[in-house]
């Protein structure tokens, strides 16, 4: 069975560091090209959320059982802050998921919430531990396919920043990232 388990790397403040391990600090705002007004449209009212979703150490090939330490770097690349996970509606959260026959794995584990808001340009890090379930090791993707069919004998791993409520930010035009595995 796979197993997702938060990681420590790094101290994390405020009520949802309890909930968020592994979380690394972004920049500080004083790396921004610009500044920032302080009544930005927020994740809460503002219809795109663009973004970039980056995640490093899933590369193939993954052998079944191996465990490995996940980094997702978060960017937020639109012109709303994104506002953090303990905000409550418009809060935003990353969402892992482990689907392996036809089953979503990770089901019952919590999403990541952002545990700051995240203004224009800036970005979050999360890391976690994925143990890759037994199953046959997926060939490649075409070039330039971003997304596939689920096939029953496949395993995919998928990860999505969604707002609390459960809207997934791809469909905000955000970002979303899935592979088999």
């Amino acid at each position: 069975m796979a197993a997702l388990r938060s990681a420590r790397s790094a101290t994390v403040q405020g009520s949802a560091g309890n909930a968020l391990r592994g979380h690394e600090e972004p920049p500080p705002e004083a790396s921004l090209p610009f500044s920032l007004p302080s009544t930005l449209p927020s994740s809460l009212s503002w219809g795109r959320l663009a973004g970039e979703l980056e995640v490093r150490g899933a590369e193939p090939p993954w052998p079944e059982g191996e465990r490995r330490r996940l980094e997702v770097v978060l960017r937020n690349r639109g012109f709303a802050r994104w506002l953090a996970g303990d905000r409550g509606p418009g809060g935003v959260a990353v969402v892992v998921k482990l689907i392996a026959e036809g089953r979503d794995l990770f089901a019952s584990r919590p999403w990541l919430p952002l545990p700051r808001d995240l203004a224009p340009g800036e970005e979050a890090r999360f890391t976690f531990e994925v143990r890759r379930p037994p199953g046959p090791p997926a060939p490649p993707w075409p070039p330039g396919v971003t997304r596939l069919p689920l096939a029953p004998d496949r395993i995919r791993l998928w990860i999505e920043p969604h707002l609390f409520g459960g809207l997934g930010l791809s469909q905000l035009g955000g970002p979303r990232w899935e592979r088999d595995i």
